[in-house]
């Protein structure tokens, strides 16, 4: 299982299972670097440069066709959303010009989110300039795209875009309003991106202002939300049934230490269907927690420290599979490089550092 995904470190999933990850550079350009292989968790093509001129703060969207070809989004410097994309499944280096998908304008550097609809066509998230938050979709799977629909709300520039799919197929976005509650909207129905419902509150719960929220469905299909607290424990609530949230919010405590608030928790799922989750603590070290069991929401293992190297405050964390279905984690070093981490036959191992010199998070 992946998921279309944004962020100033994204990682896409190609047909045959082979990770790639995308990172704006010092200079402004996107560049990539991937697997040379499926499950080569350790070897990696090096960076290579796809061009354009981007601001470094810019979230990056990667969303996968019905083809099976990845397509990257990035808000460019006058205001438009650009795309490009793989020339064919699993062609890694050869991608197609940049082109603006509609000529409407947004915030720079503002939050992205991408998703597929039900039946393959891609959806793209952002927030204009009237702070409602806005969508644009592919017309059908793997063709050109539609103008922006107006979802409606008022949201911070900087506000999460969380995005999921309900087992019955709606999409759903899930965001925090100005006083800390979270808000969802879905569609009407499956595949018609031009019909949302109004805003409602999950629960009376609050959050820090301009918590990342994280949502990824469980092997059931139910998605379930994941954010930190202002108290640093880590918090989740979970679908309970079409378009309906359990108002009860759930705390899966913390480790050791505070967790950070400013920082994305990571999400990725074991092969026994077991979430797994990856999030900072006050003190740079990752820790990691999962499910006692798949599907089991409310019932996790202890918290334990992913190899205890310390990292930079308010890093993302990326997490994905790999085709052999062990996770990978990314995150951005003190140093400026990329590094990783992977599921090794016996727990977690370093993985080689992918290099680079980024603009820090």
């Amino acid at each position: 299982m992946h998921k279309d995904v944004s962020g100033r470190v994204a990682v896409g999933v190609n047909q045959n299972g082979a990770l790639q990850v995308f990172m704006v550079g010092d200079n402004h350009g996107l560049y990539t670097d991937y697997e040379t292989s499926p499950s080569a968790s350790t070897s990696w093509s090096g960076w290579k440069g796809l061009g354009g001129y981007w601001p470094t703060t810019d979230g990056i969207g990667v969303g996968t066709n019905a083809s099976g070809k990845l397509q990257v989004f990035l808000v460019g410097t006058d205001g438009h959303v650009y795309s490009a994309a793989q020339k064919a499944a699993d062609d890694f280096d050869a991608w197609t010009s940049w082109g603006m998908i509609t000529d409407n304008t947004f915030p720079s550097g503002d939050q992205m989110n991408v998703w597929s609809n039900a039946d393959g066509h891609l959806e793209v998230f952002l927030r204009g300039f009237t702070n409602s938050l806005y969508t644009a979709y592919q017309t059908a799977p793997n063709n050109g795209w539609a103008g922006w629909t107006d979802i409606g709300g008022a949201w911070d520039s900087r506000d999460p875009i969380a995005v999921t799919t309900d087992p019955t197929g709606q999409l759903e976005v899930l965001m925090e309003g100005t006083t800390g509650k979270l808000y969802t909207a879905y569609e009407k129905a499956a595949s018609v991106p031009t019909s949302w419902t109004g805003w409602s509150a999950i629960s009376s719960d609050t959050f820090p202002y301009e918590t990342p929220l994280s949502v990824f469905n469980n092997q059931s299909g139910r998605p379930q939300l994941y954010a930190v607290d202002g108290a640093g424990d880590l918090l989740t609530t979970s679908l309970v049934s079409t378009e309906s949230w359990n108002s009860k919010i759930y705390n899966l405590q913390r480790p050791a230490v505070d967790l950070r608030a400013t920082g994305t928790v990571g999400v990725g799922i074991n092969a026994s269907g077991k979430v797994q989750l990856f999030a900072e603590g006050t003190n740079g070290v990752i820790y990691s927690i999962y499910q006692v069991g798949a599907n089991d929401y409310t019932t996790w293992n202890p918290w334990s420290v992913l190899q205890g190297a310390v990292w930079p405050a308010g890093d993302s964390i990326p997490a994905e599979s790999n085709a052999n279905q062990k996770i990978q984690v990314f995150n951005l070093g003190a140093d400026t490089q990329l590094h990783t981490e992977y599921q090794g036959s016996s727990g977690w191992t370093n993985g080689p550092s992918l290099g680079g010199g980024w603009p820090p998070e």
